[in-house]
């Protein structure tokens, strides 16, 4: 039996690589390893169903075949294996893919792969703060398509006013401005453009909706503010931004909102930051109350330092400017400086939502600058309580670590030198990283099972506690007492907060178990009994 338990244990380890979410009643056959696939045909030729199409080669040279029959059949592959015609078995499961979104049209999106979205979103996928703050993020723009099946979820409303009802409920000077701001009319009214919908969808197309695309955020709330055509109404749009962020900060929470970026896509090609004194200061002032300020620079071809560019030009700590790359990470023809621009994202070809509820391409600076602001804002929802003391205490202060985290996170690029301050372009899980050393992170503690809590069977399973020094892809595979699995699993840490994991026990009647957690080439077991 003890042989037995440890040859059985090296089928598992390969089936956890197979599958993302295994369960015996998602099966299609078996996958095998075995040199002498002949002597395993002649010997399955009589339990099968009297074809000669049942095995299958699926990777020749490791001799791993597919095997095409029931589970009914599993004690015959049991006995080959003792015998040594196989050297492993394992169920072939059905794969779940983890934290990638079922959007039909995300395998089209190639830019949310290359900022390292997929391996973020393991962490989270946005929404609110750990203490339950909705966090919001401030689009300026010419308008948008908020009807949008992929937006309407995750438009921002302003709690403090009734709509519709002609009154200024929240006495900050504009009647029902329910769901954000036209800085030209004062009202409520929101122009369908193409552009305003596009940056919208990549900082918040609903994410995992099975329709469309999925932004940085799969869950956000975006504050629309329209038409900022003049200086003066970009700078009332800000002001609008900050005077509901303040009252946030002032009535922790009764009132306001909790935004924690901004983004505007446009500017004024070749203007000089000494020009607009007012409007580069704001920018300082929103920085005070927790607010980091994201724009595109110009998407001509010319060094900003030397010829201009507003508002990327501005000097403040509290203003991130972005250029463009392509979705191969080649620089894009777009405004560069190694003085004023501080970041490059993709942006060209990226697929986001459209007007009249359509998707298409997006690209430019314009594009690249919303997958800066909403990965700020992905990052404040992060499992980091010390960011969100910091938050509570000092706003400034998280927006700062925030910004150099978003900085220095990013991956370095021999195409962005002398294009960018940093010389990176924006990954967001280099961010995240770089959140531990505030955060924590990931500690030195080995591989070790700490706790299983459920002893005692319920509907919500069985917690186990664990540690591990790494945030690589983890196997998780629980078998009986004859070595039959149970359940089986793969998983990624997350970089911050309490490493717990729960086994689903649908499968699973009273006894004695067997967990083990496998990562790299570290294994470590635990027994559990069930009480039903």
């Amino acid at each position: 039996m003890i042989l037995y338990m440890k040859s059985l244990f090296i089928s598992m380890i390969l089936l956890v690589v197979f599958s993302a979410n295994a369960q015996l009643n998602e099966m299609d056959g078996y996958i095998i390893t075995s040199t002498n696939i002949e002597e395993v045909r002649s010997n399955l030729a009589n339990q099968s169903r009297g074809t000669e199409d049942f095995i299958k080669s699926i990777f020749p040279d490791a001799n791993i075949y597919k095997v095409q029959i029931g589970e009914s059949q599993e004690q015959l592959l049991t006995a080959l294996q003792a015998s040594g015609i196989i050297e492993s078995f394992t169920p072939n499961v059905r794969v779940s893919y983890r934290n990638t979104p079922n959007d039909s049209q995300y395998n089209n999106q190639g830019n949310m792969q290359v900022i390292g979205a997929e391996e973020a979103w393991n962490n989270t996928t946005g929404g609110t703060t750990i203490d339950g703050k909705q966090i919001v993020v401030a689009i300026l723009d010419d308008g948008f398509d908020i009807e949008h099946p992929d937006l309407i979820n995750n438009t921002w409303t302003n709690i403090g006013e009734i709509p519709n009802d002609g009154i200024d409920n929240d006495n900050n000077s504009y009647i029902d401005d329910y769901y954000g701001l036209n800085v030209d009319t004062g009202q409520d009214d929101h122009p369908i453009f193409t552009h305003g919908t596009a940056v919208a969808g990549i900082i918040g197309a609903e994410g995992n909706n099975s329709q469309g695309v999925a932004g940085v955020n799969w869950n956000i709330k975006m504050l629309y503010i329209s038409q900022p055509d003049f200086v003066d109404e970009i700078i009332e749009g800000y002001n609008y931004v900050y005077e509901l962020r303040k009252l946030y900060n002032e009535t922790q929470g009764a009132q306001g909102s909790f935004i924690v970026s901004t983004n505007f896509s446009a500017g004024i090609d070749g203007g000089q930051a000494e020009t607009f004194p007012d409007w580069c200061n704001v920018f300082d002032t929103l920085g005070e109350v927790g607010i980091i300020s994201v724009v595109a620079t110009t998407n001509r071809d010319s060094d900003v330092d030397d010829v201009g560019d507003m508002p990327s030009t501005c000097p403040s700590p509290f203003m991130i400017a972005v250029t463009n790359t392509t979705q191969n990470d080649f620089f894009d023809n777009a405004g560069r400086g190694t003085t004023s621009v501080d970041l490059a994202a993709p942006g060209t070809g990226t697929l986001t939502t459209d007007k009249n509820s359509a998707y298409d391409e997006f690209g430019g600076t314009s594009g690249a600058t919303p997958h800066v602001a909403g990965s700020i804002a992905l990052l404040y929802s992060l499992d980091c309580s010390t960011l969100i003391d910091i938050t509570n205490d000092n706003p400034k202060q998280a927006a700062e670590i925030i910004r150099d985290a978003i900085l220095v996170g990013g991956d370095d690029l021999t195409e962005l030198n002398d294009i960018t301050v940093t010389g990176k372009r924006l990954n967001i899980l280099g961010a995240m990283k770089e959140l531990k050393s505030v955060c924590g992170g990931v500690n030195d503690d080995a591989l070790a099972i700490v706790t299983i809590n459920g002893y005692e069977m319920t509907s919500g399973g069985i917690n186990l506690q664990y540690t591990s020094s790494t945030n690589d892809v983890h196997n998780i595979v629980v078998v009986d007492v004859l070595g039959r699995i149970i359940y089986s699993d793969t998983f990624t840490p997350p970089f911050f907060g309490d490493k717990t994991y729960n086994i689903s026990t649908e499968n699973m009647v009273g006894g004695t178990y067997f967990v083990s957690l496998i990562v790299n080439d570290e294994k470590v077991s635990k027994s559990l009994s069930i009480i039903r």
